[in-house]
């Protein structure tokens, strides 16, 4: 039986657009796919951070002077982080890094309290006498801790495309992996010294974009100790103030 003309007709136009919505479908759904995965890619941010700055120690109890006699050191510090993006002015951060933590004694100044009250640092049992063997010159002892630290934070930014200005706060859970102390070419790392802290750490910066893929960013920070590094009479907790100097690359397919 053969069909009217009009009839193929309809029928070639139906089947032509059924095909047509088909095809249209499968692309829409297929580039909606590819920009899913493409934005859920372009969340992640991987860096690389160097953070110069000086170290110093807050005690428990005002203690004149000690203030006087010690004072903070320079340090350096590094790691590897990553940053996922929650929405466009917040991020998830975390990482892996290493923190040097520091401060030294000027022996000169502290020789008469050292003897009048015994001993500065009962771990290390000094003990000196007010007339024999004062050094001439100023000599100093360094105290210096490292830490292996796992941080987890939010940052939050705003600005251009180009620039933005960044605010971050994170939480660090430290392992002290070394402790030392040097004074007059001697070398220890004797004491006991708690095995872990814990920082909290601030930071406030500029982040630039150099390329599609990499950002710089310079973020003032300062950490403070939450924990004690020792037990004693008068124990220290350890702060720092530093620079944070992070190039950031974006993942994308």
């Amino acid at each position: 039986m053969t069909l009217p003309t009009n009839l193929l007709h309809l029928r070639s136009c139906i089947g032509f657009r059924t095909i047509t919505l088909i095809c249209l479908a499968t692309i829409l759904i297929y580039t909606t796919e590819i920009v899913s995965a493409q934005e859920q890619t372009e969340k992640w941010q991987i860096g690389a951070t160097i953070t110069p700055g000086y170290s110093y120690r807050i005690l428990a109890k005002k203690d004149e002077l000690r203030d006087e006699a010690e004072m903070a050191r320079f340090v350096l510090g590094g790691g590897l982080s990553f940053q996922y993006k929650l929405n466009s002015k917040f991020y998830l951060t975390s990482g892996i890094s290493y923190s040097n933590y520091a401060y030294s004694l000027n022996v000169q100044k502290a020789w008469d309290y050292l003897n009048l009250f015994d001993q500065i640092d009962p771990t290390f049992g000094w003990v000196y006498n007010t007339t024999e063997n004062r050094p001439e010159k100023e000599v100093f002892a360094d105290y210096t801790f490292r830490y292996a630290e796992l941080p987890v934070g939010l940052q939050f930014s705003t600005g251009n495309d180009k620039t933005k200005f960044v605010l971050a706060i994170e939480g660090v859970l430290s392992i002290l992996i070394d402790k030392k102390f040097v004074y007059n070419g001697t070398s220890s790392n004797r004491g006991d010294f708690n095995i872990f802290n814990s920082f909290l750490s601030a930071k406030a910066g500029m982040q630039q974009r150099l390329s599609s893929r990499i950002d710089l960013q310079l973020l003032p920070c300062y950490s403070y100790g939450l924990l004690k590094i020792r037990k004693g009479s008068n124990p220290p907790r350890l702060t720092s103030y530093g620079l944070d100097v992070t190039l950031l690359y974006k993942l994308m397919k």
